[in-house]
């Protein structure tokens, strides 16, 4: 039988993707929160030399209309341009991609940030704060794995993995950081 990478030779920065309907959970576990702006994951089935980094199996997180559908021996597939896609994850680890930040939202209990900061709470201040998991090496801000983050709470959009809640924002959604001083 003949495989898909025998079939068809990708170009550029393209991988090929089999998709997943968003409204379901995943398999590891992916769930979203809101549905305001849909977003549509699936699993990398093909890559190319320039996509290595897009690793097959791994799943990606991408815009409700991003890439194009295409059809290959009767099996559906989308062809992502890799600009196109928020993040991705496997079973060990999340990754931001093109200018995105992972965060892991801080118990809202708390009014008082690791660095002592106080986060007032107050229906007209609508901020949150989140630690920082993953940043893509697109980002300019100066910022570390670990350090927290204070954002909107409107901003981004919030997912499950595998029963841990995650915010996916961009870097100008961020208000400022808090650098965590333990690793200094």
């Amino acid at each position: 039988m003949e495989s898909l990478k025998d079939k068809i030779e990708l170009i550029h920065k393209k991988i090929l993707i089999k998709e997943d309907s968003f409204d379901k959970v995943s398999e590891n576990g992916l769930k979203f929160l809101s549905k305001e702006e849909k977003k549509t994951i699936g699993s990398v089935v093909l890559n190319n030399s320039i996509t290595s980094n897009y690793p097959i199996g791994d799943r990606v997180v991408y815009p409700q209309f991003a890439g194009v559908n295409v059809e290959i021996s009767g099996e559906r597939y989308k062809v992502l341009e890799t600009r196109e896609i928020f993040f991705t994850f496997n079973d060990k680890s999340i990754e931001a991609k093109n200018g995105f930040i992972v965060v892991k939202p801080i118990n809202k209990n708390n009014t008082i940030t690791s660095n002592g900061l106080k986060l007032v709470k107050d229906e007209e201040i609508s901020n949150t704060n989140g630690l920082l998991i993953s940043l893509s090496d697109e980002t300019t801000i100066n910022a570390c794995v670990g350090d927290e983050v204070v954002f909107s709470r409107y901003s981004g959009f919030t997912l499950i993995i595998r029963d841990e809640p995650y915010i996916v924002l961009s870097e100008e959604e961020i208000f400022f950081l808090i650098k965590n001083r333990n690793k200094q």
